[in-house]
C-alpha cells in the first residue's frame, strides 16, 4: 500500500481523502481515535463517512475513485495520521508552538482520604495489597490499585464520622463501600461518606464526576446528594457529572431505574436517559443519550459529540492538571469524536488542531489562540 501511495498521483489523490475526510464545515472535527487493531472493525464506517462526507469548495471525492489497495492504504494512514499522531498533511498542519512543548503525562491513579480528624492518607504511596483502620473500617488497597472497604467486626464504628475520597488533578480512582457498592472519580472530583450507613438509607456526597454500580439493598436506598440535587436509588448503575465550572448536574442512567430531584422539580429515569439541572433553573430535563458517550471517560476516551471548545479544554485542563486561557472566542468551534487519554498532551492538542485551532504550552499555562 505504501507502494501504492508512492506514486505522484495516487497520493495527491489520497491527500485530497484525507482533507476531505477531516474536512467537516462549520469549524467541526471528525476525530475518531482507530487503532490499527480496529481498522477492520471500523472499515466499513470510514467508507461510509467518507462518503457521505459534506463536499466542499476545495476536496471534492467524485472526480477520483479509489481502488481497494488505496482505500486500504487510506484507512490505515488514517489510523496512524489520527492514533499516532503522525506529522499531519501540509493542508491541516498544526502550528509550531507546540514542537518545545514539555511532556505532559495523563491522568492516573492518584487520590487521598481525607478523614475526619483532618489527616490525610495518600494513596497512591500506599503498597498494593495492604491495609489500614480508621473509625472501625478496614481500608484495603487490592492489587489493582483499588480501595475496599469493610467494616471491623471487632472495633465496629461506635459514632458516624465522614471520610472523603478526593482526587486531584490530574487523577482518578476506584472505590468500593462497605456496602459492596462501587464507585469510579473522574479527575478533580470528590466523594463523602459515611464510616458505617445509617439503618434506613445510604448517604453519600458526590462533587465532580463518579459513575457508581450500586449494590441491590430495596430496604435501604442509596442516595447520591450532589449540590441541590439527589438521586435515590436501590440498585442500579449510572453516571453523576457536577464540576463547579460546568454549573449544571447531569446524571446517565444506564441500568436500573433512578428518582432525581433538585430540590423544585423531579423526575424518574430510565435506561439510557439523562437528567440535566442547572444551577439557577428549577427545572430538570430529560434527554435520550448514548450512555456509553456519557462513561468513556471510564473506559480510557475523551468522547465528544459536538461539544464546544470550551467543555473540550475544561476536560483537558482536569486530565492534564494543566490551566487554560483563551485568547478568543471560543464558541465558534465544536468537536465531534473520540482520544484517547492515555496519550501525551502534546498529542492531543496536535490532533485537536486538525480543525485550525492552535495551542501555546508554557508551564502549566495551556493557551488557546
Amino acid at each position: 500500500m505504501f507502494d501504492y501511495l508512492g506514486q505522484d498521483d495516487n497520493l495527491s489523490d489520497f491527500r485530497r481523502v484525507i482533507s476531505d475526510y477531516f474536512e467537516s464545515g462549520d469549524d467541526k472535527v471528525q476525530l475518531e481515535a482507530l487503532t490499527k487493531f480496529e481498522i477492520e472493525d471500523n472499515y466499513q464506517k470510514i467508507i461510509e463517512n467518507i462518503s457521505a462526507r459534506p463536499k466542499t469548495n476545495r476536496f471534492k471525492l467524485k472526480p477520483y475513485i479509489l481502488s481497494s489497495i488505496a482505500v486500504a492504504a487510506t484507512l490505515a494512514i488514517i489510523s496512524a495520521l489520527v492514533f499516532q499522531f503522525h506529522k499531519p498533511l501540509d493542508s491541516r498542519q498544526p502550528g509550531n508552538n507546540l514542537a518545545h512543548a514539555k511532556a505532559y503525562l495523563p491522568g492516573s491513579n492518584k487520590a487521598f482520604l481525607q478523614l475526619s480528624n483532618g489527616n490525610r492518607v495518600l494513596l497512591n504511596s500506599i503498597k498494593d495489597g495492604t491495609s489500614f483502620k480508621y473509625g472501625g473500617v478496614t481500608f484495603v488497597k487490592n492489587y489493582n490499585g483499588e480501595i475496599l472497604c469493610s467494616v471491623d467486626n471487632l472495633t465496629k464504628p461506635s459514632s458516624t464520622e465522614t471520610i472523603s475520597l478526593i482526587t486531584p488533578r490530574g487523577g482518578k480512582f476506584k472505590i468500593v463501600l462497605t456496602d459492596g457498592t462501587q464507585i469510579w472519580l473522574n479527575s478533580a472530583s470528590k466523594l463523602m461518606f459515611p464510616n458505617r450507613f445509617a439503618a434506613l438509607e445510604r448517604n453519600v456526597v458526590a462533587e465532580g464526576e463518579m459513575y457508581f454500580e450500586v449494590a441491590k439493598r430495596k430496604a435501604q436506598p442509596f442516595i447520591v446528594n450532589s449540590g441541590k440535587n439527589q438521586i435515590k436509588v436501590f440498585g442500579t448503575h449510572f453516571n453523576v457529572t457536577n464540576y463547579q465550572d460546568d454549573r449544571v448536574f447531569k446524571a446517565t442512567l444506564l441500568e436500573g431505574k433512578v428518582a432525581v430531584t433538585n430540590g423544585t422539580s423531579s423526575t424518574f429515569l430510565q435506561p439510557g436517559q439523562q437528567a440535566i439541572s442547572k444551577h439557577k433553573d428549577p427545572h430538570i430535563k430529560v434527554l435520550e443519550v448514548d450512555t456509553q458517550q456519557q462513561i468513556a471517560w471510564k473506559n480510557g476516551l475523551f468522547s465528544f459529540k459536538d461539544t464546544e471548545l470550551s467543555q473540550v479544554m475544561r476536560q483537558i485542563s482536569r486530565w492534564y492538571d494543566v490551566d487554560v486561557k483563551f485568547e478568543n472566542n471560543p464558541s465558534r468551534h465544536y468537536f465531534t469524536g473520540k482520544i484517547r487519554r492515555e496519550a501525551e498532551l502534546t498529542k492531543v492538542l496536535e490532533m485537536l488542531e486538525f480543525t485550525g485551532v492552535r495551542f501555546k504550552v508554557e508551564g502549566k499555562i495551556l493557551t488557546v489562540q
